[in-house]
């Protein structure tokens, strides 16, 4: 059954920020993401599509009780992101995090004008991992609900909680936090023996950094140690976050272990 014109113009909208916000709805694109949103959201799930003839999927939803409806291939390339359109699509409610979710408790990381949605969805996923939360995001920071970032976190942004916030009001919040800025200059983590819980942590845009003021009001600055030899000017910002989440991880484990 082909998609109306109505369906076609509201799902087609969903590509962009405003109309995400403005209907609380955004639009999963493939197997492996809906099946996760089916997995671990299943109540934020609305209607899934397939595309015809395509091979059987049932197995993906079968924890979500809701319509199916088969679309043909043009429509799927109307309402995809990607070039090569999924076969499957779910459309979804935004989930709501609640004051409790979004609390600093432990590692919380800050995205200061983090731009490449990409680099946002790739955060999320190392954030996952590590079990860091809460993401929190300046106003100029790409959507965690963009088609992009949804595809680089690989489902993780229906469950690391995030939201936006400015630095001024996130320090309003949390004064006696330690709030350590990411930088190619500043303290070695490999210096580092062990970290100030809870703590967040700052990555800056990726091409000009943390803004003046974030980083003077920080509390501290740390870089990752490179090769003498090196000629990088830096590392791109969601492999920088990997490898200090990874350090943070491990030295507030050994802590933990010895307590």
């Amino acid at each position: 059954m082909p998609l109306s014109k109505n369906e076609r113009k509201f799902l087609t909208q969903l590509k962009h920020r405003k109309y995400r916000e403005r209907a609380q709805r955004f639009l999963l694109e493939g197997p492996t993401l809906v099946h996760h949103a089916c997995q671990v959201r299943p109540q934020l799930v609305e209607k899934i599509w397939v595309v015809e003839d395509c091979a059987p999927m049932e197995h993906l939803w079968s924890r979500c009780q809701v319509p199916v409806s088969t679309i043909s291939h043009r429509d799927a390339e109307r309402i995809s992101s990607f070039k090569t359109p999924a076969e499957v699509f779910a459309l979804m409610r935004l989930p709501t995090f609640g004051s409790e979710e979004l609390r600093v408790n432990h590692l919380a990381i800050y995205l200061d004008g983090v731009q490449d949605p990409g680099n946002v969805g790739t955060i999320l996923r190392t954030m996952d991992w590590f079990g860091w939360r809460p993401l929190l995001l300046s106003s100029d920071c790409a959507d965690v609900f963009n088609p992009k970032t949804l595809r680089a976190s690989m489902g993780s942004a229906l469950t690391v909680p995030s939201s936006r916030i400015s630095w001024t009001d996130l320090r309003r919040c949390y004064p006696q936090v330690a709030c350590y800025v990411a930088d190619t200059t500043g303290k070695s983590i490999a210096e580092m023996r062990s970290y100030p819980m809870p703590m967040i942590l700052v990555i800056g845009n990726e091409g000009h950094g943390v803004q003046p003021t974030v980083r003077a009001s920080a509390d501290g600055v740390l870089c990752i140690p490179h090769d003498h030899e090196s000629q990088a000017e830096s590392l791109n910002a969601a492999v920088a976050t990997a490898i200090l989440c990874y350090d943070i991880w491990l030295k507030t484990q050994r802590v933990d272990s010895h307590h």
